[in-house]
């Protein structure tokens, strides 16, 4: 070999040496710790149970912990904001509600922007809202309840859990969709707006499903119609109001997000994990048994669907004159 080759080979040997020791370290594979998922719930409760079956899924299929963080308050901003505040590496994760683009039409001034601060991953689940009266109310029908309403402007009463809430936001859609008036009463919570519609205080309840439903069972609240697409699996003689008000939904969805800022990659791993898991069997019947109907997405199916849903309850809170103070 020439000296000219041997000293070009050497300088390549050299160059490589160099470059294996002054490069960047290889990357290590996701997830390499535990990862945060949390969630604007309190503990032992259904939407708490939905964060816990995605979080054993993942914890599965990851290979490490998923770790569930109870934030509740604040219509979901306390959750929103802990998280907003996390490293857009993967390991802090966030569990949200339709609350999420109800709130930029509610409060002037909030801890995050709902198009900037958030990527998608994918939705989990929707629970239907039930229309749920006393059971001395002489209604078993969306028709026969409209009749009874129409002709009593503003003598029946519906709980909520606050103004703002699911709950609040079902009852005033219905109101504007059938063409009624009614009156609103506020109360701290759903378990104690539930107990007055049980013991006839208030006269009916957009209640969610999951903690509807032990109360319809026992037959002490009545099941009136259901607010999602299509009847429950628990109350298949149960219609939808849709099917009286054409066009009428009011469900309360959750879904998987994190940081801005994360890679592609990583919500690519995480969402084809998550539908994968709200696929099996075993997870859509345990869910079901709480309220839920699983959903699957991909994340721009998840982005456009948000959009959609935060014009709708704009447009209610708009025309209801809701307004709550920051």
């Amino acid at each position: 070999m020439s000296n000219n080759r041997l000293l070009v080979s050497l300088l390549a040997l050299l160059a490589a040496l160099s470059g294996a020791a002054t490069g960047a370290p290889a990357q290590t594979e996701y997830p390499s710790r535990p990862i945060r998922l949390t969630i604007p719930f309190p503990p032992g409760g259904a939407s708490d149970i939905l964060a816990r079956t995605v979080a054993d899924g993942l914890t599965e299929s990851l290979k490490q912990r998923v770790l569930v963080d109870n934030r509740p308050g604040g219509g979901g901003l306390i959750a929103i904001e802990t998280v907003a505040g996390t490293a857009n590496d993967g390991y802090s994760l966030l569990q949200i509600a339709t609350s999420y683009v109800i709130n930029p039409s509610l409060y002037k001034k909030l801890p995050y922007h709902p198009d900037k601060d958030f990527v998608p991953i994918t939705l989990l689940a929707v629970a239907d809202n039930i229309l749920v009266v006393h059971p001395s109310l002489p209604v078993r029908s969306v028709r026969d309840f409209v009749a009874f309403a129409r002709a009593r402007p503003g003598e029946l009463n519906y709980a909520h859990s606050g103004f703002g809430t699911q709950a609040y936001l079902a009852a005033e859609l219905f109101k504007q969709a059938a063409g009624i008036k009614m009156v609103a009463v506020a109360y701290k919570g759903t378990p104690v707006a539930l107990l007055d519609v049980m013991s006839g205080q208030v006269h009916l309840m957009f209640a969610g499903a999951p903690p509807a439903l032990p109360h319809i069972r026992s037959k002490k609240l009545r099941a009136v119609a259901v607010t999602g697409k299509e009847r429950l699996p628990d109350l298949p003689d149960v219609p939808t109001v849709a099917d009286t008000v054409p066009g009428f939904e009011a469900a309360v969805w959750y879904g998987l997000m994190a940081p801005a800022g994360v890679s592609a990659e990583i919500v690519a791993r995480l969402n084809a994990d998550t539908n994968a898991l709200l696929r099996t069997p075993p997870v859509k019947s345990r869910l079901a048994s709480f309220g839920f109907r699983t959903l699957q997405s991909t994340p721009q199916e998840f982005a456009a669907f948000m959009k959609l849903e935060g014009a709708k309850w704009a447009k209610v809170i708009r025309d209801s004159g809701t307004k709550v103070s920051n």
